[in-house]
């Protein structure tokens, strides 16, 4: 009876030490711009070339969800997750090395929120002459995301200043 218990433990240990013998991935962030959200990491200190990657996300409150376009990355430790996440929620994310004999833990991401913390970059603005006018055309930012800035803010103002040469202020 004390050598199986023994053989139990010894496995058990084993597959604790095997399982997390792998490092786990490092400094998971999401990145988003103009509503594009990639998330990033970097992989472990030591990590083994050939190493691959797996993702996860969830809206907070709700189960894990594999990342199908993530679940072996190898080259570029990232995973494009726009169109996945809806602007007005919460969403965590992690990530997990992973090699044919061996897998780190899970190392998180903070919470992220896409509508808050996206970095909106500047307008397209094209400034044409019409004789004694000047035509201004300006048009929102616009990521590869399914929505427009105008469909999550629904109205975005843009101040104009004009200034004549030779003046100081507008």
């Amino acid at each position: 009876m004390k050598s199986l218990f023994a053989v139990l433990v010894h496995s058990m240990t084993f597959i604790t030490v095997a399982r997390g013998s792998l490092p786990a991935p490092a400094n998971v962030y999401f990145d988003s711009h103009n509503f594009e959200h990639v998330l990033r990491w970097h992989p472990g200190t030591g990590t083994p070339a050939g190493t691959q990657y797996r993702v996860q996300y969830r809206r907070e409150g709700n189960n894990w969800s594999l990342v199908g376009d993530c679940l072996n990355v190898t080259y570029v430790p990232e995973c494009n997750l726009t169109g996945r996440l809806e602007n007005m929620e919460y969403y965590k994310a992690r990530v997990q090395a992973f090699n044919e004999t061996h897998q780190s833990n899970w190392k998180h991401s903070v919470a992220f929120q896409p509508v808050s913390e996206t970095i909106l970059g500047p307008p397209s603005v094209t400034l044409s002459g019409c004789g004694n006018c000047l035509l201004l055309n300006m048009s929102s930012p616009r990521g590869s995301g399914v929505n427009s800035l105008q469909d999550t803010y629904y109205n975005i103002d843009y101040n104009v200043h004009l200034r004549k040469s030779g003046e100081e202020k507008c």
